[in-house]
């Protein structure tokens, strides 16, 4: 079971825990979800429940505040990714899970173990700098001042930069295809000017001089 399926049942577990010990319930219709206060918590929740119709599941997503106004705020998100994705992403997913997802189930066209590492080491600089982010929580201003700016300050090529943010990129798009995300921040980021290298190769003019040149047989070659 991969690390996003097993946050996923974790977080499930808790939710229908949750179900059962709720106080204070305000029901909506269908399709509407609920608010119910928590005493335990201390929290108002916001709970919206669907079927997934890839599965058949029952699938439950919440979100808690301090008041009934900011909860029923934070439902009536859930509600509107929904209506746009019809489904909607855990609120317990990480960057971390929608990049390690990626890595275990990777493209096809990402099979030799040279393509492997590179991804590798530009998944690990995305989990160390932003890896801990909820899902539901990242902006592109978070890819940009975490991640890309970091970066930038440390010298490093800006064809990197953009190697980096385009795996951030698929992560998401796959947490979007397969848990509901309802947008892809990463396309939004903009990458900050880097190093750039300069390349060492001479110029046709160098390369006719030298050729001109008085030169042994052995370099004409």
């Amino acid at each position: 079971m991969h690390l996003i399926e097993v946050a996923l049942a974790v977080e499930e577990r808790k939710i229908t825990k949750e179900g059962k010990i709720m106080t204070t319930t305000t029901q909506r219709g269908r399709g509407e979800g609920s608010l119910f206060y928590d005493k335990d918590q201390g929290l108002w929740t916001g709970q919206l429940t669907y079927r997934d119709p890839a599965t058949n599941r029952r699938v439950y997503r919440q979100a808690s505040a301090k008041t009934k106004s900011a909860a029923r705020a934070k439902l009536a998100t859930l509600k509107e990714a929904m209506a746009k994705a019809g489904s909607v992403a855990s609120s317990v997913l990480t960057v971390r899970h929608a990049v390690e997802n990626l890595l275990a189930s990777p493209p096809a066209r990402w099979h030799s173990p040279q393509t492997a590492a590179v991804n590798a080491t530009h998944a690990s600089r995305i989990i160390a700098a932003i890896g801990q982010v909820k899902l539901t929580d990242l902006t592109a201003q978070m890819v940009e001042v975490r991640l890309l700016h970091p970066m930038a300050k440390r010298g490093m090529a800006t064809t990197t930069m953009v190697r980096t943010r385009g795996l951030l990129r698929v992560a998401l798009n796959k947490a979007m295809r397969d848990h509901g995300l309802s947008r892809n921040v990463a396309e939004l980021a903009e990458v900050p000017n880097g190093t750039v290298r300069v390349s060492q190769s001479m110029t046709k003019a160098q390369a006719l001089q030298l050729l001109a040149s008085d030169m042994t047989p052995f370099w004409r070659a």
